[in-house]
Order: C-alpha cells, then structure tokens, then sequence
C-alpha cells in the first residue's frame, strides 16, 4: 500500500468523534473533487506491512483507499487487536473486513457500490442528501464543505446530523 502520510491525532468526523486514531492517509483517488483538502495526487511511499502502531484503532484515508490492495494490511491489522475503520468515496467495493466504514459519496449514487456502511457522510451543498437515501447507514451526516455556512436547522433531513471537520477547529490534524 502507497501511503502519502501517516500520523496520530483524533477522529474529527462523524460518529466517532474524539476518538483517538493512527491515520493512515493513502496516496491516490479515482475521483478528482474541486473542494478536496488532500494532495491525493502524490506517488506516496510504500508502508511496511509491519509497521508499529501504538493506537486501538487505525483508520484508512485518502485520497480513496480502496483503489488500493489494502486486504492484507487490515487483516494483519486486526490480526495484532487493533480496530480499522476506513473512509471511502464508495465508488470501489469493500475488499475485507473493516470495524467501522465510513462512505462519503463524492458520485451519483448510481456510481455508489458500498450499499451499507457504519457513517454515511453527505459533503454539502456539494451533494443532496436525499440522493443517497438508498444506502443503509447506521448514523447519517451532512458535513459542510470547509468554510462554508452551516445548514439551517430546518434545511438538515429527517434522520440526519450535522458534523463538522472538527480536528480544524481543534488545530490538530
């Protein structure tokens, strides 16, 4: 697996908020979004399969992980106890295993092949909400682009939350 980056810091989104987190960010994206805040683009550097980490829960990144052959490295991964979420576009089907998934649809849900997933995650007012109404989530979220304005209260669907990229407002990554 190509990684651009990895680092210790909290989880800032969705459901898991607060939760400390070993980020592994992959290099790479099969899609190119206008307000992405990652330089996906880079080549990144290989990861030993036998990197340490010193965190419960390690979470795939990107970029979009899942262009990547990552099985091997999360099945060694809950093999040693740690728990591994991921975050994805949904765009690519889920190779193995994972604790939490998270699927932040960046496509027409008719390009959206990750049917069910832990957190669903609707970047507004890039994307509708109600777009992806098929897909079964434990926890639903509309997450504003970065810097701009909050959803009035009344805007946010039945059955849906706000969430923030709180690690910026934390200053932490």
């Amino acid at each position: 697996m190509r990684v651009y980056e990895t680092f210790i810091s909290y989880q800032g989104e969705g459901s898991k908020v607060g939760l400390p987190c070993t980020f592994v960010r992959t290099a790479g994206c099969n899609l190119d979004c206008h307000f992405c805040d990652t330089d996906w683009k880079v080549k990144g550097e290989k990861l030993n399969i036998q990197t340490y980490f010193d965190t419960e829960w390690i979470w795939l990144t990107g970029g979009e992980p899942l262009i990547q052959d990552v099985a091997n490295y999360v099945n060694e991964w809950r093999r040693r106890g740690h728990k591994v979420g991921v975050e994805t576009n949904g765009t690519m089907f889920i190779p193995c295993d994972f604790d939490h998934i998270t699927v932040s649809p960046k496509a027409p849900d008719s390009l959206i092949l990750v049917r069910e997933c832990t957190d669903l995650k609707v970047v507004v007012p890039e994307y509708d909400p109600y777009e992806y109404d098929g897909i079964q989530a434990e926890h639903r979220f509309i997450q504003p682009v970065w810097g701009s304005p909050i959803p009035q209260v009344e805007d946010v669907p039945s059955g849906w939350r706000l969430s923030m990229q709180n690690h910026k407002f934390w200053n932490v990554r």
